[in-house]
């Protein structure tokens, strides 16, 4: 599949662009409100939050998204699933890294995915912070800002920088933390990233080796 055989929105363009500049407005959004006070509420599991930027850059891109795709389906991070009259899902995370947004830090990113029924046939990253936007296509390979990238060629533990998340449950954090000790020291270092998205794409560009 190639970026003119996907879908292509009312305006006529493909759901790549239209992708990309969803991702971008909504960058757009995160970065006017980063520094500024942000009303904060909690979700079920252990420090899972949502502030009121998250719903206004899903916002965003729900509308824009809507308006050129009105049969797809939606799924959220923090609104309602929409169901559609295709076999086209957006899945969309519009902050990824919501603890660290909150507290200041810039480590985040804006996620976005179409399925075509089961199957995912594009992926999106995109780091507001750094202006660097990940992408995958279904066999098409994995770019970041246009330039090809490929998982890191490390063959030892040893040689490899890891990156880890605890999530919001404590036992399964508990596991993670185990296996990261465990690790340690026969590794090169170990890195808490707090955004699982943006330490996947690293992971998929070569900036971490493995991630846990």
């Amino acid at each position: 599949m190639t970026v003119s055989d996907l879908p292509r929105g009312k305006s006529g363009r493909a759901a790549y662009d239209v992708a990309i500049q969803a991702v971008r407005e909504a960058g757009n959004i995160i970065m006017a409100h980063f520094r500024g006070e942000k009303r904060i509420s909690y979700k079920e599991g252990r420090s899972n939050i949502v502030t009121d930027v998250d719903i206004l850059a899903e916002k965003k891109i729900m509308a824009l998204l809507q308006r050129e795709y009105p049969d797809f389906g939606i799924m959220t991070e923090e609104s309602a699933d929409i169901a559609g009259d295709s076999s086209y899902t957006w899945i969309i995370d519009p902050i990824d890294g919501t603890r660290n947004y909150a507290y200041g830090i810039p480590h985040f990113c804006v996620a976005l995915a179409l399925a075509r029924g089961e199957e995912l046939i594009l992926g999106i990253v995109f780091d507001p912070v750094r202006e660097e936007l990940f992408r995958a296509e279904k066999g098409q390979g994995a770019f970041f800002n246009d330039s090809p990238i490929s998982v890191s060629a490390k063959t030892s533990l040893q040689e490899s920088l890891i990156g880890f998340d605890m999530g919001y449950d404590a036992e399964i954090g508990q596991e993670i933390l185990g296996v990261a000790s465990a690790l340690w020291p026969g590794v090169v270092s170990v890195r808490v990233m707090g955004s699982a998205a943006l330490a996947l794409a690293y992971t998929a560009g070569g900036r971490l080796d493995l991630y846990i």
